[in-house]
């Protein structure tokens, strides 16, 4: 299996959808964005590059989406499904874009590029897509995802410490002799900094993915020598924190790492005194961007967060979003409250509702297909639910997919029993719960009222301990 489908994208510091990552590294592996780095800082707006081509269909569109997540700009064809535009590139060098369209690519853009699509015929080539006159740096990015797919395998990550960490040097080896060899400039300096930072990545990453693997509570012990890489890393470097998406992604990984539990205030604390010792006013404004994500149902800090962020946020956008949830965060339902009721479709084409299961716990887990961490969470959802088979405890999963037969192919693909519902995207049950991110969890009683809002995941050894308490 390749890299692009191991490794998972950790950006945004929003961990809106991502939440279970924070402490328990949900997502345990880190993006190689899509086996890019985009590598330039903000000058002038006046360096244009162009980009057009035929698509297949007038009414399809393009999006280009920039560091994973971000849409740079929404392309439409005209009536002979013919499209041509222009971007302002920010980078000194050239910076890479995520081509959403079928089954999606990359594409290099920098100044005065004037690349041109073919997206009339599929095609497993994708370098048969690309020309203009500087095509070859989509090019080497297309071969650099196929040598990581050729060479990376995720199982890696199975392998004990001494023997994982030989494998990613002899990894990351190979892979010199490929960017060392080529002829432009920037690629190299690009590739050598992408890959300094993608390598301790993975070392950080590597005693969390490791447990994941074993399916084990037992956390990994690693060498004393083990991150001996790491200790060069300057974790505050405004420069490169613009510059190199793989230093972003390792600086964020590093500042969540602290934190094990966002309902000890005690972590919360120390996380904010870390932030406003930061240097670097882009790395404190994502790390506060970081830290105003973990305001969530039952969580005690909400209001310390809250507090910190509309105080020293430079942001307003960001204050009104803080102010945003914390707000609907408090206005939604609490413990001890009745749970408001649902009815949602099972796999049969049966209404399901939760008075269904008056006279038991329920453990209501809110995920979708799409959802990373929501995957990470099936292994230990099947054991908890094995380990409870014969009490008084049903668990329920409802799936956010707008999509029902998305619904219905992760059922199959992950072999889901048990009561599998189908919500959709919008319903009044979401929303008397503020379920603004997945995966959530909820515990109610056996008469209806709630236990927990939003209660431990799977992982988390505590939820063992809260049903028995509960039964």
């Amino acid at each position: 299996m390749g890299i692009t489908n191991n490794l998972q994208f950790i950006e945004n510091s929003k961990l809106r959808e991502t939440k279970s990552f924070v402490g328990t590294f949900k997502i345990y592996t880190f993006l190689i964005c899509s086996l890019l780095a985009t590598i330039g800082t903000v000058h002038s707006q006046t360096k244009v590059a162009t980009i057009s081509g035929k698509i297949a269909g007038k009414n399809n569109s393009l999006i280009l989406v920039e560091d994973g997540s971000k849409v740079r700009k929404i392309i439409k064809p005209n009536e002979n499904a013919e499209f041509r535009d222009t971007l302002h590139i920010k980078s000194e060098t050239y910076e890479m874009y995520e081509v959403k369209f079928s089954k999606g690519f990359n594409v290099a853009l920098r100044e005065n590029s004037d690349i041109v699509l073919d997206l009339t015929e599929p095609t497993e080539n994708v370098k048969e897509i690309i020309s203009g006159n500087d095509a070859f740096i989509s090019h080497f990015y297309i071969d650099k995802e196929n040598f990581f797919n050729t060479h990376y395998d995720g199982n890696i990550y199975k392998e004990k410490p001494v023997v994982f960490k030989n494998k990613l040097k002899e990894l990351f080896a190979n892979w010199e002799k490929q960017w060392k060899s080529h002829s432009f400039e920037p690629i190299r300096k690009n590739e050598e900094k992408w890959s300094k930072y993608a390598f301790v990545q993975m070392l950080v990453h590597y005693p969390r993915a490791n447990q994941m693997h074993r399916k084990s509570f037992k956390e990994t012990k690693v060498p004393a020598d083990f991150f001996e890489e790491e200790k060069s890393i300057d974790y505050d470097n405004a420069d490169e924190f613009e510059k190199v998406n793989t230093y972003r992604k390792l600086v964020m990984s590093k500042l969540l790492s602290l934190l094990t539990n966002p309902n000890d205030t005690k972590q919360v604390q120390q996380l904010i005194d870390k932030t406003e010792k930061v240097r670097s006013q882009n790395i404190k404004a994502a790390y506060q961007e970081a830290i105003s994500d973990l305001i969530d149902y039952g969580n005690p800090n909400n209001e310390l967060i809250y507090n910190y962020i509309m105080k020293n946020s430079a942001s307003e956008k960001l204050r009104k979003e803080c102010e945003y949830i914390f707000l609907n965060t408090e206005k939604s339902v609490k413990k001890g409250s009745k749970s408001p009721s649902f009815s949602f479709e099972n796999e049969k084409g049966e209404k399901v509702s939760l008075e269904d299961f008056r006279g038991k716990l329920v453990y209501i887990d809110v995920w979708a297909s799409w959802c990373g961490p929501c995957i990470s969470e099936i292994p230990y959802l099947k054991k908890l639910e094995a380990d409870f088979k014969g009490k008084e405890v049903v668990f329920v999963s409802i799936s956010k997919d707008i999509k029902k037969e998305h619904w219905q192919q992760a059922l199959e693909k992950h072999q889901l029993k048990g009561i599998q519902l189908w919500g959709g995207n919008k319903s009044d049950f979401y929303d008397a719960y503020f379920i603004n991110s997945i995966p959530r969890f909820i515990l109610i009683d056996k008469k209806g009222k709630v236990i927990s809002p939003s209660a431990p995941e799977p992982s988390a050894p505590k939820i063992k301990e809260l049903i028995e308490e509960s039964l």
